[in-house]
C-alpha cells in the first residue's frame, strides 16, 4: 500500500511541474502582430515648395479635310482651242491648172506679180498661200480663200478670162508633164464647190503643191 501511495504522489508531483513549465512559457512568449504600422503624426511629411498646378493634356486635333465644291474645285489652265473650220461663205466651179496648161505654156507667169509672189507658187499655208486665178469681176487681187477639199489657202494673183462669177482656178504645181494634166482633171468636180473667202488663220493645212514628184493629191 505504501508503494501505491508513493507512485500516486510521484504522478501528482510530475503534473504540478508540467503545469508550472507551461505557465512560465506563456508569460515569456510575445504576441506577433500582422498589421502594418501606421506612421504617427510626428513623422516628417513631404510639403511641396510651391503650389501644384493641374496640367490638362489635350490630344492633337485630327487633320481637317475639305471636299472640293463647285466654288473650291481646282481649275486646270485653259488650253488653246483648236481652230474650227468656218462655214464656207462662197461656192463656185473649181478648176485646177499648172505650168503645163498656163499661158504662156510651160511658164509660171501670173497677171498680178506684185501681190505676194513674183510668179505662180506658194505652199498653201496662211502666210504662204498658193496662187489662184479668177475673173476680173469677182475678187480683187490679194484676196485669200481657203478650200476645204484640198486643205490649202490660196491668194488671187492671176487672171482667168474664162472664169465667171465665183468660179476659180487653183494652182496645182510647176510641172510640165502629162501627169500634171491628168491630176488637174482628177481634182476637178462637177458643179459648184464650197470654199471660204477671207478665212482665218489656223485652219487644217496639207502644205505643198497639189501635184509634185509625179503624185497627185487625193481628195477625200
Amino acid at each position: 500500500m505504501r508503494r501505491k501511495v508513493a507512485v500516486a504522489g510521484g504522478v501528482v508531483l510530475a503534473l504540478v511541474l508540467v503545469a508550472i513549465l507551461i505557465f512560465s512559457g506563456d508569460r515569456e512568449r510575445q504576441p506577433v502582430s500582422l498589421s502594418v504600422p501606421i506612421p504617427s503624426a510626428e513623422e516628417p511629411t513631404f510639403t511641396p515648395s510651391r503650389p501644384l498646378t493641374m496640367v490638362t493634356i489635350i490630344p492633337p486635333a485630327a487633320p481637317i479635310t475639305t471636299t472640293p465644291t463647285s466654288s473650291t474645285k481646282p481649275t486646270t489652265p485653259p488650253t488653246r482651242a483648236e481652230q474650227q473650220a468656218p462655214v464656207p461663205n462662197a461656192q463656185g466651179r473649181i478648176n485646177y491648172y499648172g505650168a503645163r496648161t498656163n499661158e504662156p505654156r510651160g511658164s509660171r507667169a501670173i497677171a498680178y506679180p506684185n501681190v505676194l509672189h513674183g510668179q505662180a507658187g506658194g505652199t498653201g499655208t496662211f502666210d504662204d498661200p498658193l496662187t489662184f486665178a479668177a475673173g476680173e469681176d469677182k475678187y480683187k487681187p490679194g484676196t485669200k480663200i481657203y478650200v476645204p477639199e484640198v486643205k490649202r489657202y490660196f491668194i488671187l494673183e492671176d487672171l482667168c478670162p474664162q472664169c465667171s462669177g465665183a468660179s476659180v482656178n487653183l494652182w496645182a504645181g510647176p510641172a510640165n508633164d502629162q501627169g500634171l494634166v491628168d491630176c488637174t482633171k482628177s481634182l476637178a468636180r462637177q458643179g459648184d464647190r464650197p470654199y471660204v473667202v477671207n478665212p482665218p488663220a489656223g485652219l487644217p493645212v496639207t502644205a505643198g503643191d497639189l501635184y509634185q514628184s509625179g503624185r497627185c493629191y487625193q481628195l477625200t
